[in-house]
This record gives C-alpha cells, sequence and structure tokens, in this order.
C-alpha cells in the first residue's frame, strides 16, 4: 500500500479525501490516510490468496478457505 506524501501528484488527487490520524503537532507525512479505503485484513488476505494460488504446488482447501475471508472482509474500510 502506499501513502500520501505532501508535495506528489498522488497526494494532490487524493488530498480530498484524506483524514489525518493525529493531531497536527503529533503527526507526520505518514500520518495520513486515503479515507473510504480497504482494511488492512483485506489486503492482507488478498495477498495471501495470490500466493496462495501462485505456488508451485497450490493447495485448493486453503485457496477456497482464503477466498473467503477475503470475501467477508471485502467491505471493511479504514479511516
Amino acid at each position: 500500500m502506499s501513502y500520501p506524501i505532501k508535495g506528489t501528484p498522488y497526494f494532490d488527487r487524493v488530498s480530498p479525501c484524506l483524514v489525518s490520524l493525529a493531531g497536527w503537532d503529533q503527526s507526520t507525512d505518514r500520518d495520513f490516510r486515503v479515507g473510504a479505503r480497504h482494511s488492512s485484513a483485506f489486503h492482507r488476505h488478498t495477498g495471501e490468496l495470490l500466493r496462495s494460488e501462485m505456488a508451485s504446488d497450490p493447495d485448493p482447501v486453503r485457496i477456497h478457505a482464503t477466498r473467503e475471508v477475503l470475501c467477508q472482509t471485502r467491505d471493511e474500510v479504514e479511516a
């Protein structure tokens, strides 16, 4: 995942959706999140599914279980 850094085109593009995670006097440029993005759990399960499907000896049971969990976290958002 990426995070918005002030002065970059990405920051400018997503700035209307940014949420500060800490007070201005206690934050850094890494303390912004883009609102309404998928949760960390969703991204973690997506990576796990990709690794499971691309394994040299894919385990269909694990792939199915990971897909189920991924579907359960599909609507979770952060920030």
